[in-house]
């Protein structure tokens, strides 16, 4: 049968947490409404601007919003993808 979707969920978290760890990303967390992707002030991050709107930068770190068109969900991965890409 197919897949349950409690196992997609757990296996996406692991996604995320591999991808993070592997680009050196020590926490993800959500406060309203947002994703907080935890980088250090000085970590450069080049064309966020390429992965449209929804995705800002400040002190702590980018922020993806969760309600943006398309889903967060995708758009997590790509951003932590690049991040990796350029770590």
């Amino acid at each position: 049968g197919p897949t349950p979707k409690e196992i997609l969920n757990l296996l996406y978290q692991l996604k995320v947490k591999i991808i993070a760890t592997n680009a050196g990303i020590d926490r993800i967390m959500t406060e309203s409404g947002q994703i907080l992707i935890d980088l250090p002030e000085k970590r450069i991050v080049p064309d966020i601007h390429a992965f449209g709107g929804g995705i800002r930068r400040s002190k702590r770190g980018l922020w993806l919003s969760m309600g943006i068109e398309g889903g967060w969900e995708k758009k997590l991965l790509q951003l932590l993808n690049h991040i990796l890409e350029n770590a």
